[in-house]
C-alpha cells in the first residue's frame, strides 16, 4: 500500500474526460502523449502493453497495481466508470496520506531542529563552556566532568560506533519491521478489506453479478489477506456458499448479517457502502489517534531535550557569575 502519485491521478483524470468528450481510447491516448510529455511515460508505457495484445483495463491496472494488494484481469469492464472508481479510490488514498502526513509534519520538523540545535551546542559551545569555567578559575560540577569524558569517548571512537550502530541497525531491522507490522496488521487488513468491497460495489454497479466480480480479481501473493480472499472465492465460485463465504471474508457476525440482508432484500449497493463508510471512518479514527499519541511523545521528548540544552548552557554561566561575585 504506497502513496500513490498525484501525476497518476492526474493522468487517469484526463484520460477520462477525454473519453467523456467522445474520443476513442487511441486518440485520447494520443492526446495524453501530448499533454504529459514532460511530466510522465505513463502513456508510452500503456501503448507498449496495449501492443502486447492487453486491454486498455489491464494495460492501466499495470501501471496503478502498485497501489492495491488486487489485480483485475477482466476485458468485459466498463472503462469509464472503472475508471472513475480507481480515480476516486486513489485519491481518497492520496488525501488520507497528505492528511496524516501534515498531521506530523510540525512535529517532526520541530523535533528536528531542536536535536540539530542541541548537537551544535554539544559540538561547538559546550568546549567553549570548559574552557571559560578553566578561565575563571571556576569549578568544574561533576556532571559536566562526566558528559565531556562521554563526548571524548564518543570523539575519539567515532568510527567504531558508526560501523557497530550501523550493523546493530542492519540485524535489527528486520525484527524492527516484523514487530511494525504486527502492530499495523489489523487495520491494513480493514484496508484492504475495505478496497475490496468498493471494487466489488463498482463492478456490482456495472451489472456483474457476484461470482464474475470475484472470478475477474486475483490478490497478490505477498498480499497479508490472500488466505481469507482465496477462501472467500473458492466458497463463491465452487461451493455456491455466500454466508460461508462472507462469514470468512467479514469475521464478524455483524457486518455478515448486513450484507446477508443485503443480498437477500436486493439492496446489496447500500450494505457495501455501509460497510465501506464503516471501514474508512476506523481507519482514520485510529491513524489519528496513533498520530496524535506519536505527536505528543514527540513534543515531550523536544521539550525535555530544550530543556536540556538550556540547563548545558546556562548552569555553567550562573556558576562563572557566582563565583564572579
Amino acid at each position: 500500500m504506497l502513496f500513490p502519485r498525484q501525476i497518476l491521478i492526474d493522468y487517469l483524470t484526463v484520460f477520462r474526460n477525454l473519453l467523456s468528450i467522445g474520443f476513442g481510447e487511441k486518440k485520447a491516448l494520443e492526446l495524453l502523449a501530448y499533454y504529459f510529455q514532460h511530466n510522465v511515460s505513463y502513456c508510452q508505457k500503456i501503448t507498449a502493453d496495449i501492443n502486447k495484445g492487453l486491454s486498455v483495463v489491464q494495460a492501466i491496472n499495470n501501471r496503478i497495481s502498485f497501489y492495491s494488494d488486487f489485480i483485475y484481469d477482466c476485458n468485459s469492464i466498463a472503462l469509464k466508470p472503472w475508471l472513475t472508481f480507481r480515480i476516486d479510490e486513489l485519491q481518497k488514498k492520496n488525501l488520507t496520506y497528505i492528511a496524516l502526513f501534515r498531521m506530523s509534519f510540525k512535529p517532526l520538523v520541530l523535533f528536528s531542529v531542536v536535536i540539530i540545535l542541541n548537537g551544535f551546542i554539544l559540538t561547538v559551545l559546550f568546549p567553549k563552556l570548559l574552557v571559560m569555567l578553566d578561565q575563571f578559575n571556576t569549578p568544574i560540577p561533576d556532571w559536566l566532568v562526566f558528559l565531556n569524558q562521554v563526548l571524548s569517548i564518543i570523539y575519539d571512537n567515532i568510527l567504531t560506533i558508526l560501523i557497530l550502530g550501523g550493523s546493530c541497525f542492519v540485524i535489527g531491522f528486520p525484527f524492527i519491521k516484523q514487530f511494525i507490522f504486527y502492530l499495523i496488521k489489523p487495520i491494513k487488513m480493514e484496508w484492504i478489506l475495505k478496497e475490496f468491497l468498493e471494487t466489488m460495489r463498482a463492478l456490482h454497479n456495472q451489472g456483474m453479478q457476484l461470482k464474475q466480480v470475484v472470478m475477474f480479481i486475483r490478490i497478490r501473493k505477498t498480499s497479508i489477506y490472500r488466505s481469507r480472499f482465496d477462501t472467500f472465492k473458492r466458497l463463491i465460485i465452487e461451493d455456491h456458499s455466500f454466508e460461508n463465504a462472507f462469514h470468512c471474508l467479514l469475521n464478524n457476525p455483524h457486518h455478515e448479517l448486513i450484507i446477508n440482508h443485503g443480498i437477500t432484500s436486493n439492496t446489496f449497493h447500500d450494505a457495501l457502502t455501509h460497510l465501506i463508510t464503516y471501514y474508512q471512518d476506523r481507519f482514520l479514527f485510529i491513524t489519528k489517534r496513533v498520530v496524535m499519541v506519536v505527536n505528543g511523545v514527540l513534543f515531550v521528548l523536544t521539550a525535555i531535550i530544550i530543556i536540556l540544552g538550556f540547563y548545558i548552557i546556562l548552569q555553567p554561566l550562573m556558576q562563572v557569575i557566582q563565583f564572579a561575585l
